[in-house]
Protein backbone atom coordinates (compact mmCIF):
# COMPACT_ATOMS: atom_id res chain seq x y z
CA UNK A 1 0.00 0.00 0.00
CA UNK A 2 1.24 3.80 -0.65
CA UNK A 3 -0.03 6.61 0.92
CA UNK A 4 0.33 10.24 -1.18
CA UNK A 5 -0.06 13.39 0.70
CA UNK A 6 0.84 15.61 -1.77
CA UNK A 7 -2.30 17.34 -2.28
CA UNK A 8 -5.10 17.32 -4.81
CA UNK A 9 -2.32 18.59 -8.07
CA UNK A 10 0.23 16.78 -6.28
CA UNK A 11 -0.52 13.26 -5.46
CA UNK A 12 -2.20 13.01 -9.18
CA UNK A 13 1.44 14.21 -10.75
CA UNK A 14 3.48 11.67 -8.63
CA UNK A 15 0.91 8.64 -9.14
CA UNK A 16 1.01 9.95 -12.83
CA UNK A 17 5.05 10.11 -12.64
CA UNK A 18 5.00 6.79 -10.74
CA UNK A 19 2.77 4.91 -13.42
CA UNK A 20 0.92 3.22 -10.11
CA UNK A 21 -1.44 1.12 -11.48
CA UNK A 22 -5.28 2.57 -12.10
CA UNK A 23 -7.46 -0.34 -13.54
CA UNK A 24 -10.52 2.23 -13.32
CA UNK A 25 -8.52 4.85 -14.81
CA UNK A 26 -9.94 7.85 -12.39
CA UNK A 27 -6.11 9.35 -11.81
CA UNK A 28 -6.21 12.86 -11.62
CA UNK A 29 -9.98 12.97 -12.47
CA UNK A 30 -12.57 14.72 -10.08
CA UNK A 31 -10.38 18.16 -9.57
CA UNK A 32 -13.01 20.63 -7.51
CA UNK A 33 -11.20 23.93 -7.00
CA UNK A 34 -12.92 26.48 -4.79
CA UNK A 35 -12.45 30.21 -5.67
CA UNK A 36 -11.85 32.00 -2.11
CA UNK A 37 -11.32 35.37 -0.02
CA UNK A 38 -9.70 35.49 3.22
CA UNK A 39 -10.09 38.21 5.81
CA UNK A 40 -8.32 38.63 9.00
CA UNK A 41 -8.98 41.24 12.10
CA UNK A 42 -7.29 41.71 15.74
CA UNK A 43 -9.40 41.25 18.97
CA UNK A 44 -9.08 42.82 22.07
CA UNK A 45 -8.69 39.58 23.66
CA UNK A 46 -6.59 36.59 22.65
CA UNK A 47 -8.07 34.25 19.76
CA UNK A 48 -5.24 31.73 19.57
CA UNK A 49 -6.51 30.58 16.55
CA UNK A 50 -3.59 27.90 15.82
CA UNK A 51 -4.46 26.09 18.47
CA UNK A 52 -6.95 23.14 18.44
CA UNK A 53 -8.35 21.92 15.38
CA UNK A 54 -7.96 24.08 12.06
CA UNK A 55 -11.23 24.76 9.89
CA UNK A 56 -13.14 22.72 12.54
CA UNK A 57 -16.20 25.74 12.78
CA UNK A 58 -18.03 25.82 9.17
CA UNK A 59 -21.14 28.52 8.43
CA UNK A 60 -23.04 26.42 5.62
CA UNK A 61 -26.62 28.49 5.45
CA UNK A 62 -25.10 29.73 1.85
CA UNK A 63 -24.65 26.32 0.71
CA UNK A 64 -26.28 24.07 -1.01
CA UNK A 65 -25.17 21.29 -2.78
CA UNK A 66 -28.24 20.63 -5.28
CA UNK A 67 -27.12 20.37 -8.80
CA UNK A 68 -27.69 24.16 -10.29
CA UNK A 69 -28.34 25.56 -6.76
CA UNK A 70 -27.30 29.03 -6.63
CA UNK A 71 -26.33 29.04 -2.81
CA UNK A 72 -22.54 28.21 -3.66
CA UNK A 73 -20.86 29.71 -0.65
CA UNK A 74 -20.25 28.73 2.70
CA UNK A 75 -17.65 30.53 5.50
CA UNK A 76 -14.71 28.67 7.65
CA UNK A 77 -11.97 29.57 9.82
CA UNK A 78 -8.71 29.51 8.23
CA UNK A 79 -5.30 30.04 10.28
CA UNK A 80 -1.66 30.13 9.59
CA UNK A 81 1.40 28.52 12.26
CA UNK A 82 2.92 31.79 12.95
CA UNK A 83 6.22 31.09 10.34
CA UNK A 84 3.64 30.91 7.95
CA UNK A 85 1.74 34.05 9.10
CA UNK A 86 4.97 36.07 9.45
CA UNK A 87 5.98 35.17 5.92
CA UNK A 88 2.25 36.43 4.22
CA UNK A 89 2.71 39.70 6.09
CA UNK A 90 3.97 42.34 4.11
CA UNK A 91 6.77 44.71 5.59
CA UNK A 92 10.08 44.05 7.60
CA UNK A 93 11.31 45.27 11.04
CA UNK A 94 9.96 47.05 13.95
CA UNK A 95 6.29 47.53 11.44
CA UNK A 96 6.52 44.03 11.02
CA UNK A 97 7.81 43.03 15.06
CA UNK A 98 4.80 44.97 16.23
CA UNK A 99 2.20 43.17 14.07
CA UNK A 100 3.60 39.71 15.27
CA UNK A 101 3.23 40.49 18.62
CA UNK A 102 -0.45 40.60 17.91
CA UNK A 103 -0.03 37.02 16.19
CA UNK A 104 -2.45 35.85 19.59
CA UNK A 105 -5.44 38.27 18.74
CA UNK A 106 -5.64 37.49 15.01
CA UNK A 107 -8.77 35.77 13.61
CA UNK A 108 -9.09 34.77 10.06
CA UNK A 109 -11.91 33.24 7.67
CA UNK A 110 -12.67 32.70 4.10
CA UNK A 111 -15.71 32.45 1.78
CA UNK A 112 -15.59 30.10 -0.92
CA UNK A 113 -17.83 29.51 -3.59
CA UNK A 114 -18.36 25.71 -4.35
CA UNK A 115 -18.42 25.16 -8.07
CA UNK A 116 -19.63 22.18 -9.72
CA UNK A 117 -17.24 21.25 -13.14
CA UNK A 118 -14.61 18.56 -12.67
CA UNK A 119 -10.74 18.80 -14.09
CA UNK A 120 -7.76 16.93 -14.73
CA UNK A 121 -4.70 17.16 -13.97
CA UNK A 122 -2.15 14.96 -15.51
CA UNK A 123 1.73 15.64 -16.12
CA UNK A 124 4.14 17.17 -19.32
CA UNK A 125 6.49 16.26 -20.66
CA UNK A 126 8.44 17.76 -18.63
CA UNK A 127 7.29 16.59 -15.93
CA UNK A 128 5.10 19.70 -14.00
CA UNK A 129 1.21 19.52 -13.83
CA UNK A 130 -0.88 20.06 -16.40
CA UNK A 131 -4.12 21.02 -14.96
CA UNK A 132 -6.87 21.00 -17.41
CA UNK A 133 -10.06 22.91 -15.81
CA UNK A 134 -13.25 25.23 -16.50
CA UNK A 135 -15.24 26.72 -13.87
CA UNK A 136 -18.81 26.64 -14.32
CA UNK A 137 -20.91 29.44 -15.37
CA UNK A 138 -21.19 31.95 -12.22
CA UNK A 139 -24.67 32.39 -10.36
CA UNK A 140 -25.65 35.57 -8.89
CA UNK A 141 -24.95 33.83 -5.53
CA UNK A 142 -21.34 32.79 -6.47
CA UNK A 143 -20.00 35.83 -7.21
CA UNK A 144 -21.43 37.75 -4.36
CA UNK A 145 -21.58 36.84 -0.91
CA UNK A 146 -23.93 39.14 1.08
CA UNK A 147 -23.12 36.99 4.32
CA UNK A 148 -22.09 38.90 7.28
CA UNK A 149 -19.94 35.97 9.12
CA UNK A 150 -21.10 37.13 12.43
CA UNK A 151 -25.16 36.71 11.64
CA UNK A 152 -24.96 32.81 10.76
CA UNK A 153 -27.57 30.96 12.83
CA UNK A 154 -26.25 29.55 15.44
CA UNK A 155 -27.52 25.61 14.47
CA UNK A 156 -25.25 22.47 14.24
CA UNK A 157 -22.70 22.89 11.75
CA UNK A 158 -22.68 26.49 11.34
CA UNK A 159 -20.68 28.88 13.08
CA UNK A 160 -21.17 32.36 15.31
CA UNK A 161 -19.36 34.92 16.38
CA UNK A 162 -18.42 38.67 16.75
CA UNK A 163 -17.78 41.06 14.00
CA UNK A 164 -14.15 41.45 13.06
CA UNK A 165 -12.97 44.59 13.66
Amino acid sequence: MAVLAGSAIGSAVVAGQSRLPDPHRTLGHGLRLHPAVAVAGWFEEPVDGDRGIPQSYECTEWLDFSPASQRRVWLTTVFAHPIGTAAMLPGFGVWHREWMLRYRHLAALTAMVHDESAGHVGVRPDGRARIDYVMSPPGPARCRCRARPHECSATPGKSTGSPMR
